[in-house]
């Protein structure tokens, strides 16, 4: 079986090893490289936590059984963050959803408690006591990060040993069809490439491959910013989620920071003083912007006051309009298989096994039956907004 994956990011790359592996005839086109879009400026947390309903919550749980079972088979799997997640509010209704949150996952048999300042400070001996004065601190111990770029690079890898062939530089510029199957995939350098199967999996850049045939895919776009410091002196060992701010490490010293605030005021498009603004070619982002990140990192680690900052980085986040994924082949074109998805880190490996399960079986896995695309069809979809703790 001829498969064409267009799309090298963590979805794309995850899908791409399975079916390797399962004897497919694999050809991965990236219009950059490998990892270079969204998969490079997300916070890489993953969780579970608030994906309503069950079904998507379990299929999060999945991916995160999946990545531990993935960074086992390799004697060093630097790509793979443990430690868990530590949250906390200070008082308001804030406090109260926490909790919510809380027993909601409890009762789905995901691991999480309340625990003390103290307990904290054994955990993360560099936070400030003063961060955690009168603070309603939660522990999700099963959680952790994962550095993309490693985690793109080595499924890549074990796409290659099986024979999978990786082309960068690849744009897309249509499909050749016969009757409703794709039988070749066409590049703006000429060249084509035959399929029986193509996978959709251009992140943000999925609608416009489905528009190639007609499609449509309903989704929408959303910003997301992380602004990277330079090598600092502190030890955080976790992810974690103070009020106003999220942090973790991301390798080398280096802290990842990210602040739901500043991804809304780009979503208006107002930036935020001029400082992050909408260009052709996507995001300008001035470094000043990150002041108040920076102060309030500061004021939780101490040790975060006056870093050079790296880098920021912008990127558009593919979210389906129900904020479910999208995953399995249309109607009019039988063999164009589309996935999309937010949280990819989350479910990446996942996602890749059954995927590939679906696609080298030809047979329909049930589990993907609530994630369809056909679940749009004759309706129209408000995207759902999610209030972001």
């Amino acid at each position: 079986m001829k498969v064409v994956v267009i799309g090298a990011g963590v979805i794309g790359s995850a899908i791409a090893a399975n079916l390797s592996e399962r004897g497919a005839d694999v050809t991965v086109l990236s219009r950059e490289h490998p990892g270079a879009a969204t998969s490079l400026c997300s916070f890489a947390w993953y969780n579970a936590l608030q994906k309503y309903p069950v079904e998507y919550i379990d299929m999060n749980v999945n991916g995160m059984r999946c990545h531990a079972q993935y960074a086992a088979r390799f004697v060093s799997a630097p790509w793979y963050h443990k430690g868990g997640n530590i949250e906390w509010t200070v008082g308001g209704e804030h406090a109260d959803d926490q909790i919510k949150v809380m027993k909601d996952m409890q009762a789905f048999g995901y691991k999480g408690r309340l625990i003390t300042a103290k307990e904290v400070l054994a955990l993360e001996p560099d936070i400030a006591p003063a961060a955690l004065k009168d603070a309603q601190i939660v522990y999700y111990p099963d959680e952790g990060w994962i550095d993309v770029v490693l985690l793109v690079a080595r499924l890549l890898a074990d796409a290659r040993s099986f024979g999978a062939k990786i082309v960068t530089g690849a744009e897309v510029t249509g499909f050749d069809a016969v009757g409703d199957r794709i039988s070749a995939v066409r590049l703006a350098d000429g060249s084509k490439i035959e399929a029986d199967v193509v996978v959709n999996a251009a992140g943000p850049a999925a609608d416009d491959i489905a528009a190639y045939v007609g499609h449509s895919v309903p989704m929408t776009q959303e910003p997301g910013t992380q602004v990277y410091t330079g090598p600092v002196a502190i030890t955080i060992d976790r992810v974690i989620h103070a009020p106003g701010i999220s942090m973790r490490p991301d390798g080398g010293g280096r802290v990842c920071l990210h602040n739901h605030g500043i991804d809304r005021e780009i979503k208006k498009g107002t930036g935020i003083d001029d400082q992050i603004v909408k260009t052709a070619s996507g995001y300008s982002f001035d470094v000043k912007a990150a002041g108040p990140m920076l102060e309030r990192a500061a004021a939780v680690y101490p040790g975060l006051a006056n870093p050079v900052v790296e880098t920021a980085r912008i990127a558009l986040r593919p979210i389906p309009k129900d904020r479910w994924p999208i995953i399995g082949f249309g109607s009019s074109t039988s063999n164009l298989y589309t996935t999309v998805m937010h949280s990819g880190v989350s479910q990446c490996l996942w996602v890749g096994q059954i995927v590939g399960q679906e696609i080298s079986s030809g047979k329909e896995v049930d589990y993907l039956k609530s994630f369809r695309l056909s679940r749009f069809a004759g309706r129209v979809v408000e995207t759902v907004k999610v209030v972001h703790r």
